[in-house]
């Protein structure tokens, strides 16, 4: 082998790593609203005793506000998935000095799979690639430093001192909540909501706080969206529609505020 091919060979295996690992921008912690997801979910067998495969629940003390994910995500609006290998594989054992707290702050809503096939999945998923990053370049760390944004940044309080409190009745209208997360984060945070099957209402669903890869809050990318008709899909998360009305419902049972 000579010189030029050797270095041919060694820039393709670099490469190759870089994408493996996955090279990413910034990161994207994403908070949702379990009653919200559940409300949507459930609708039409609301009152339907039989759980079905995608039958949501929020388990018993359950934070009102949970962790999706932390994710990487690009500049040009990609992300980097599933960068796993062998060394990588979910080990549900690693968490145990933390499961306790995950599953208040990071529970499966969907009552017929383990409360650990969703962190399986945002691991191998997402967690994976970012391992550039040495705070969170293993299982633990990952879901170590997740948990530390969620209590840092307090979505509940947060929105509690802006006057965006759960409500039967209340409504919330879209600047309002804008407005109120640009003024509680100084930067400019998503928000994203799920529509209820039976009312039709738009029910706020997440919120999206981006993070620089030294997790110090950033403004999120204003990014070209395609609106997806709620005919197709009424479990997609999607912008909130800023002529229209948002609720926040209030708890299901069994849920504490933080």
């Amino acid at each position: 082998m000579n010189i030029l091919t050797l270095l041919l060979a060694t820039a393709v295996l670099a490469h190759m790593d870089i994408k493996k690992v996955g090279n990413f921008d910034y990161f994207e912690l994403t908070l949702i609203y379990p009653t919200s997801v559940c409300r949507a979910y459930n609708a039409p067998t609301r009152f339907v005793a039989e759980e079905t495969t995608n039958f949501c629940k929020v388990p018993v003390n359950t934070f009102s506000w949970t962790i999706h994910g932390l994710w990487p995500d690009r500049n040009d609006g990609s992300f980097p998935q599933f960068c796993v290998d062998k060394t990588k594989r979910f080990v549900l054992s690693k968490l145990l000095p933390i499961q306790q707290e995950l599953e208040r702050k990071w529970p499966n809503l969907l009552v017929l799979q383990s409360v650990s096939s969703l962190w399986k999945h945002e691991w191998e998923k997402h967690g994976t690639c970012a391992g550039t990053v040495e705070e969170v370049d293993d299982e633990l760390k990952y879901f170590n430093r997740s948990l530390a944004l969620y209590e840092q940044f307090n979505i509940f309080g947060t929105l509690e001192k802006q006057g965006i409190i759960p409500s039967e009745k209340k409504l919330y209208d879209w600047l309002l909540l804008h407005q109120s997360l640009r003024s509680a984060y100084g930067k400019h945070v998503e928000f994203h909501c799920l529509q209820d099957k039976e009312t039709k209402s738009w029910l706020l669903a997440d919120v999206r706080l981006c993070l620089t890869k030294n997790f110090q809050l950033m403004d999120c990318k204003k990014r070209p969206w395609k609106w997806q008709s709620s005919k197709k899909s009424l479990l997609t998360y999607q912008p909130c529609p800023a002529d229209d009305a948002l609720q926040m419902k209030t708890f299901l049972s069994s849920v504490p505020s933080q």
